[in-house]
């Protein structure tokens, strides 16, 4: 599941870095290596908005380093290592830009990846892809912080339930709450990249 998870947020992260017309040179400052600082989550719905903003570290998804080189010829070079032990994961293929839009196509994979590129300056590359995953409404937060009397609380009810769930992952009643507690939304993942000086 973590390498599937960390293949999608390569393949995400990778699909979107520039926002030229097909037939016009690459902006000179886009081209050039490019390092993930952190990542977030944004454009939530709504019933959601507590979670707007949130910020996912590297540490978070257990990188060490991302650098995506986006080289005039339109080809780039993606490498990614990991904190985890995993194997670095080192991929190429060619990009193009257009309008709002930078896609990635990898040597390996039959499907070009699709970035909307959310900010485009000398030292700063944000890309961005719609995801979906499971997370708190504002209702939930409001209700467990009540119930449990503090943000405090309800993060340890939280902790308990997990730790149940680890014990025994079969215990329906704690699935049950889960599913109850952490519900599909729908998000825009935004990948910060800054220029490197590799």
């Amino acid at each position: 599941m973590k390498n599937l998870y960390h293949k999608l947020l390569i393949i995400a992260l990778v699909a979107v870095l520039f926002s030229c017309k097909e037939d016009e040179e690459p902006a000179p400052h886009t081209v050039g290596v490019w390092e993930l600082e952190a990542t977030t989550y944004e454009g939530f719905p709504d019933a959601y908005s507590y979670n707007e903003g949130r910020i996912v570290t590297l540490s978070n998804l257990e990188i060490d380093k991302w650098t995506l080189e986006l080289k005039k010829n339109k080809s780039f070079v993606e490498k990614v290592s990991y904190t985890s032990g995993n194997p670095s994961d080192n991929a190429e293929g060619t990009w193009e830009s257009e309008e709002e839009i930078l896609t990635l196509t990898y040597e390996d994979e039959d499907d070009p990846l699709e970035w909307d590129v959310v900010k485009d300056k000398t030292d700063q590359l944000w890309i961005s892809f719609e995801s979906s995953n499971t997370f708190m409404s504002n209702a939930i937060q409001e209700e467990l912080v009540a119930d449990y009397g503090s943000a405090d609380g309800a993060n340890a009810y939280l902790d308990d339930l997990f730790e149940q769930y680890e014990a025994d992952p079969t215990n329906q009643d704690v699935i049950d709450e889960l599913n109850r507690i952490f519900t599909v939304a729908t998000f825009d993942w935004v990948f910060k990249f800054k220029r490197s000086d590799d």
